[in-house]
């Protein structure tokens, strides 16, 4: 048994030596956790069918090299599921894209981080599904939002429909902020709260 301990401590030390070797300066491993349901599904009735969205969190662990020092940190990630009633799953997370300033989209990674307790990134309006999405708008888009308001994180809050077609959300809109009028409205559902917020959006200003 002796032996078999020894063994192990020398294979687990020429593993990490080589990691040492391979990461130079430094480098990171990810290895994939657990995924969680952060709310109950949410279903929707747009676009002429239903919609199940399901908003799930994974736990992954990282862990850092630096020479011969090493350490770990979880690392959390939102991800978004929307299920028609008729298809497969779209991995909404990694389907959503901002305007640019030459007319093209560029892919926003990381984007469902942020959210208030009790809000979920998608409602309803009309007939269509609306995403919004708060981040910091140089990690957005190279267009202006004029007029918008950033909250103190320095981020600001973007909208964009989704496009059955393409299964994708592009970005082109942003909360300026509200009118002194509507300051003063009652308590509103969070869905309520977030038309409240569309109804006042800006286009980009992509000129």
């Amino acid at each position: 048994m002796r032996i078999h301990w020894r063994m192990a401590g020398t294979a687990f030390l020429a593993l990490f030596m080589a990691v040492v070797a391979g990461c130079g300066s430094g480098c990171s491993v990810t290895s994939s956790g657990k995924e969680y349901r952060l709310r109950d599904p949410q279903e929707f009735r747009a676009y002429g069918r239903r919609w199940t969205l399901t908003f799930l969190e994974r736990t992954d662990s990282e862990y850092y090299f630096f020479g011969i020092t090493a350490g770990g940190a979880p690392r959390y990630r939102s991800l978004l599921y929307l299920v028609p009633e008729d298809g497969k799953r779209i991995e909404l997370h990694d389907r959503i894209f901002a305007l640019q300033r030459d007319g093209s989209v560029k892919r926003v990674r990381d984007c469902c981080g942020n959210y208030e307790s009790g809000s979920v990134p998608v409602f309803q309006v009309n007939d269509q599904l609306v995403m919004h999405v708060r981040a910091a708008p140089d990690k957005v888009t190279d267009c202006a939002a004029y007029g918008a308001n950033p909250s103190r994180s320095g981020t600001a809050l973007f909208f964009g429909r989704f496009d059955p077609g393409s299964q994708r959300v592009v970005l082109d809109s942003f909360f300026p902020g509200l009118r002194s009028g509507d300051q003063d409205t009652p308590t509103r559902s969070p869905d309520d709260y977030y038309r409240l917020l569309y109804q006042n959006r800006l286009p980009l200003n992509c000129q």
